[in-house]
């Protein structure tokens, strides 16, 4: 690929790691849409902290 990339005829390639890519496109918006947005819950283990009898 990089060997690829090296000769190319066209003008200057940079080769970018996906997981940075993708970091800087949601960083930055762009070329992506939010969709939807969840709530993240967490278990109240102090509500359940009674113990039975």
């Amino acid at each position: 690929m990089k060997e690829t990339a090296k000769n190319d005829q066209h003008g200057k390639i940079v080769l970018i790691d996906v997981l940075v890519l993708t970091a800087r496109m949601l960083r930055c918006g762009v070329a992506v849409n939010k969709t939807r947005k969840f709530a993240l819950f967490e278990v109240d283990e102090d509500y359940f902290d009674t113990e039975l009898q």
